[in-house]
Parts: structure tokens; C-alpha cells; sequence
């Protein structure tokens, strides 16, 4: 089976296949370059928290730093929030709605071999729900 699929490529002179048909064909998957936590206790303020958060490998080395914030806004995306709507104790927000936009500015410092179309995902705890970004496509 691999002799014929050669020859079937050599005898195309290396012109385009199908990729069912390129035994050297590889779909390009995504890799998990590391995770990093973020912990929403400003929202429980209403007040942004921009941080600089290390973005750990799965052998526990440091492979970047991404540069995030999470901001209250209103049901319209509005973050100009009037002041004196908001809560004192963050328990004052106990089942309502709670309404915010996350900002990831960018990331930096990763190694040069992983700095190809990036993207970020990322969920809520106790949220099946995955978020992506943007691929940013290309070396950056």
C-alpha cells in the first residue's frame, strides 16, 4: 500500500494531491504550548484586574506570559459602570447577572519554535463551554 501511494506521488512529479492520496500528508493539529490561571475575585469587586500571568508547559517550565484583564461592563458592553450601582460586599451579586469582556492584550516571551499561528482557548471553571481567539496567523 505505501510502494503504490509512492509511486502514485512520483509518477505526479510532485504535484499537488489530494490529501488522501499524499502519503507524506500530516493534518497540522493544534499544540497545547501551556495553560495559565486566572482567578476572577476583582469581578466580585466589579473592578478590572490586569495581570501578567506565566503560562506553564505540562513539565512545569515557564514557556511565556500572557497578558490579560478582565473587565465588568453592562449587558450593552458599556464599562463605564455607575459607581454608585455597585456593590459593597461582593455577596451583593449573588444571583444576578454578572457581565464582563476578557481582554488578552498579547502574549510574550514564548520560545521561537512555538510562535506559529498562536491562538488562545479557554473556559470558565465549572463551564463546559470553550472560548477561542483570533488565530493569529503566521510567525509572531
Amino acid at each position: 500500500m505505501m510502494r503504490e501511494a509512492c509511486n502514485t506521488y512520483e509518477a505526479n512529479e510532485f504535484e499537488a494531491l489530494e490529501p488522501e492520496e499524499d502519503p507524506f500528508f500530516e493534518k497540522q493539529e493544534p499544540i497545547l504550548l501551556g495553560q495559565a490561571f486566572y482567578i476572577l475575585e476583582g469581578l466580585g469587586y466589579m473592578m478590572d484586574n490586569p495581570r501578567v500571568l506565566p503560562i506553564m508547559a505540562t513539565n512545569n517550565e515557564i514557556y511565556g506570559e500572557m497578558h490579560i484583564n478582565v473587565v465588568p461592563c453592562d449587558e450593552n458592553g458599556n464599562e463605564d459602570l455607575d459607581e454608585e450601582a455597585l456593590p459593597e460586599d461582593p455577596m451583593d451579586l449573588l444571583e444576578q447577572e454578572l457581565h464582563f469582556k476578557v481582554k488578552i492584550s498579547h502574549i510574550s516571551k514564548l520560545p521561537a519554535d512555538f510562535c506559529n499561528n498562536i491562538y488562545c482557548e479557554y473556559k470558565f471553571y465549572m463551564d463546559d463551554t470553550k472560548y477561542s481567539t483570533n488565530v493569529i496567523h503566521g510567525k509572531c
